[in-house]
């Protein structure tokens, strides 16, 4: 049987069960939470409380997930930029959400960024944040700096590549919103 791999220190919360064939770096994971087999959980991610994380999923750097949160199997966060990239001068910026300016790189972003760049080099710190009670199907993949609303629901397959709205459906390659739900009281 393949052993744990732990890069770095985890913290752990009470009652959390850990599949003996994942792999965790540097992670805080939350009270009764469950990881499961071959599922990797990079340094800086953190889980709430009572998260599923089924098998082969990746939880990457940043990613931060509330309570009562489920994972399916296979479920992607993508990675970061690179630490080393090269440097972004603004010229493939745009005005969307990610608070950039344009060409002239002058904006608060520059298409890579949480709207903390400055327009002179990639923002490394996106954090891609799940909300409480939020249901991921399997093989679904997030791009980095999302943030999924309170009690979504991502069909399996789907590609996560902008915001999803607080008690939503979304599915679909990109990932767009079938339909609301009501919150759970």
């Amino acid at each position: 049987m393949k052993p744990l791999v732990v890069k770095r220190e985890i913290k752990c919360g009470k009652n959390v069960w850990i599949h003996p064939w994942a792999k965790l770096d540097g992670c805080e994971i939350g009270d009764n939470s469950v990881v499961g087999s071959q599922a990797e959980i990079c340094k800086t991610a953190v889980l709430g409380k009572n998260v599923r994380v089924l098998s082969r999923s990746y939880i990457g750097e940043n990613v931060m997930i509330e309570d009562n949160t489920f994972i399916g199997s296979n479920v992607s966060f993508i990675r970061q930029l690179p630490e080393k990239s090269e440097p972004h001068n603004g010229t493939n910026g745009s005005n969307g959400k990610n608070g950039s300016n344009g060409a002239n790189g002058n904006g608060n972003g520059n298409g890579h960024s949480n709207g903390n760049g400055n327009g002179n080099g990639h923002d490394h710190r996106l954090i891609t944040l799940v909300k409480r009670g939020v249901a991921i199907g399997n093989g679904v993949k997030i791009a980095c700096g999302v943030t999924i609303g309170e009690g979504a629901m991502i069909a399996e397959g789907s590609v996560v590549s902008e915001d999803v709205p607080p008690y939503t459906i979304v599915a679909g390659i990109p990932a767009r919103v079938i339909r609301k739900i009501k919150a759970f009281e």
